[in-house]
């Protein structure tokens, strides 16, 4: 019974407080087909998605919201590759970028910190594989 509770109190701290969130890490989001609904932006935030690129070919990622993004390319190492603000529609960024096969990570944030209650990431790829 002890053993039972133990593991209940477990499961829910874990539920309400993510390790991310205990080590002060930012939770990485795996990004699954052309398209994904981001969990919201809080001022001063961010979100990063995971993105495993198969072969080389043309990387083409932006979101749609009706709030101002800006987005970020990052390596395996999270190291920045390329940054956008506004080539997408209605202030949202638009990365286009040649990429070989690996695992990259897409930044997503509100301009200058702001918030971005609601948006969705789509991802095109040209390449030996479609996402």
């Amino acid at each position: 019974m002890r053993t039972n509770l133990i593991i209940l109190v477990a499961l829910l701290f874990s539920m309400l407080f993510p390790i991310g969130v205990i080590a002060g890490i930012t939770p990485i989001y795996d990004l699954y087909g052309s398209t994904t609904t981001g969990s919201p932006v809080v001022e001063g935030s961010y979100k990063l998605y995971r993105l495993d690129i198969p072969s080389s070919g043309t990387l083409t990622v932006w979101t749609e919201s009706g709030h101002d993004t800006y987005g970020y390319l990052l390596d395996s190492d999270q190291s920045q590759i390329a940054s956008d603000d506004d080539d997408g529609p209605d202030r949202n960024f638009e990365i286009q970028h040649q990429v070989t096969a690996g695992r990259y990570h897409i930044k997503v944030e509100g301009y200058s910190g702001g918030a971005v209650p609601s948006y969705t990431v789509h991802v095109d790829f040209s390449g030996g594989y479609s996402l």
